[in-house]
């Protein structure tokens, strides 16, 4: 499960007559496809609708396809990815060392990118809420150079009018140029001078003190009912702590939780950026603590773990993908210990006990009263 999980497919993306190479893994939106969002950017592309030239900063969440398609059709572009996802980042450098490019490949939120440009492909993160949006759109406004265009593409029911809108406030003009299948492509021309960054942090109050989070990262608002059942289970486990992975970790309050019961070690790993950034805060310069971006554990965790906390996902954007849950519990098996146990949170409709058969013993844990969440427990075998 877990080399599926982190094997690179190929897929193909057509634009007219071209047909664009590129790689594709679970966590990346389209996967083992084509992204929608691709698929309705290809006719605008064909007809030559955007103008890409100069420095170019592709922030359509594809994995490299832009620079791909432009190497083939001829189109002469500096390029520049940044993307926030690190399964995206796996999936675009192996897509740009298959087509030879030297391309660089930021892992960066869109205000971090620091740097400006002629033109930025754009795909705001609609699930990720309205206010990462505002934010998302200021920075691109901002990265702009005089002159530049910004080309938004989003689906009319993901709030598309919406951000133009918004867009309209912070450009010289907005012009829809093309309508495929309910996704609008618009052209944000001119950024209007002195454009204000919008704050993209947030804070709530949790049960052990105050949160700090990056808006659109996984419960940045209030502490996620699920991670509030799991807190609750393990706060009766009263086993001492070792080292303890917390895998999926959010804004790290699974980790700060174990920190706290006097874990000597904690790693906490996610592969969206926004939740590095909020868990390395909240967990703060506490040497017992590392947080790392990355795509499950891929290497760069570890292993011999005492304990991994998870409460898993089972999106990508709006899709569910039960193979990225399946997959957090084989990872789960593999960074721990012999002996070692892990602990989950989920949905009670969601199938997990299946996946936890071939452990050496597992068992329910979800409070008595509990009916909208269960926690489940699993040994690795010894």
């Amino acid at each position: 499960m877990l080399a599926d999980h982190h094997r690179i497919d190929r897929a193909v993306w057509r634009v007219g007559d071209q047909e664009v190479p590129i790689r594709t893994k679970v966590g990346v939106r389209g996967h083992p496809g084509v992204d929608a969002a691709l698929i309705a950017l290809a006719e605008p592309l064909r007809r030559g609708r955007l103008e890409l030239a100069g420095r170019v900063l592709d922030l359509s969440g594809a994995p490299a396809a832009l620079p791909v398609w432009a190497m083939g059709a001829g189109v002469a572009a500096d390029w520049t990815v940044a993307s926030t996802s690190a399964a995206a980042i796996a999936a675009a450098r192996a897509t740009l060392a298959d087509a030879g490019l030297q391309v660089p490949v930021l892992a960066a939120l869109p205000w971090e990118v620091d740097d400006r440009f002629d033109a930025i492909v754009w795909r705001p993160p609609a699930d990720r809420g309205v206010r990462r949006v505002a934010a998302e759109l200021a920075a691109v406004a901002g990265r702009l150079r005089d002159g530049g265009t910004a080309w938004l593409l989003q689906h009319k029911d993901e709030g598309a009018k919406r951000t133009e809108k918004a867009a309209a406030a912070r450009f010289a003009s907005v012009e829809v140029v093309a309508r495929e299948a309910g996704w609008r492509l618009s052209a944000l021309r001119g950024p209007l001078p002195a454009t204000a960054e919008v704050d993209p942090w947030t804070a709530f109050e949790a049960p052990d003190g105050p949160v700090r989070a990056i808006v659109g990262a996984f419960a940045a608002e209030k502490v996620d009912p699920g991670t509030r059942v799991l807190l609750g289970a393990l706060s009766e486990r009263g086993a001492p702590l070792e080292r303890l992975l917390d895998l999926g970790c959010g804004t790290g309050l699974l980790a700060r939780a174990a920190l706290a019961a006097g874990a000597r070690a904690v790693v906490a790993v996610d592969d969206d950026l926004a939740a590095v950034r909020s868990a390395a805060y909240n967990l703060g310069d506490d040497p017992r603590a590392r947080v790392v971006h990355a795509d499950l554990t891929a290497g760069e965790v570890g292993s011999g773990f005492d304990a991994v906390w998870c409460n898993p996902p089972f999106h990508v954007g709006r899709q569910v993908v039960g193979a990225l849950s399946r997959a957090f519990v084989a990872a789960a098996h593999e960074a721990l210990r012999p002996g070692g146990e892990a602990w989950f949170v989920a949905n009670r409709a969601l199938p997990y006990e299946a996946e936890l058969e071939g452990w050496a013993a597992w068992g329910d844990a979800t409070p008595a009263a509990e009916r909208t969440f269960k926690v489940l427990w699993a040994r690795r075998p010894g």
